[in-house]
């Protein structure tokens, strides 16, 4: 005869915090920090040009806003990168700022999105004959990725791109984690 009002106390006392709890959606709004990592590559747009690749990491931070849209900047390095028809090697370094628009709800698993991406890149190699290179430009470009939930807080994210700029065309895959805050 005890157990029942005892059962009734703790239903009292944790029912509200239960409903409270469940009630809790992932946060779409706000601050967010995300690293990946992938494959990259590019090549010259003229047709006789090498072909590179190697591997990318990336970080980068945002801001999400109401209605789906958001800002971020992103630092991204290709490393060590290597030619498929020439002993060329180095690294591309690109500074970018994005604007886009994710699609679904807080409540979605998954949130596709779309940005477009404009900055600035500097590339440094070592060519055939053991000469320094080092080249800088603006780079423009697309994303495609979406933001997969893995908690209130953590997400991650797949994501491809295509640039363009300085003569050549930049892809990259990639998958990143990331934190709202």
């Amino acid at each position: 005869m005890k157990l029942l009002p005892t059962l009734l106390v703790i239903a009292v006392i944790l029912g509200p915090r239960a409903a409270a709890a469940q009630a809790v959606e992932s946060r779409t709004e706000g601050p967010y920090v995300f690293g990946a990592v992938g494959k990259g590559g590019f090549a010259g747009i003229d047709s006789g040009a090498p072909e590179f690749g190697g591997w990318m990491f990336g970080l980068g931070g945002g801001y999400a806003v109401r209605g789906g849209w958001f800002m971020e900047g992103v630092v991204d390095q290709l490393t060590n990168y290597t030619s498929d028809t020439s002993g060329d090697h180095g690294d591309v370094t690109a500074l970018l700022g994005r604007v886009g628009h994710r699609w679904g709800s807080a409540r979605s698993v998954v949130r596709p999105y779309l940005a477009f991406a404009i900055g600035t890149a500097r590339d440094r190699w070592v060519n055939d004959y053991g000469m320094d290179r080092t080249a800088n430009g603006t780079v423009l470009g697309a994303v495609l990725g979406g933001d997969v939930r893995a908690g209130n807080r953590f997400f991650v994210r797949p994501e491809v791109s295509l640039m363009g700029g300085m003569g050549e065309a930049f892809a990259r895959g990639t998958i990143g984690v990331g934190f709202r805050f």
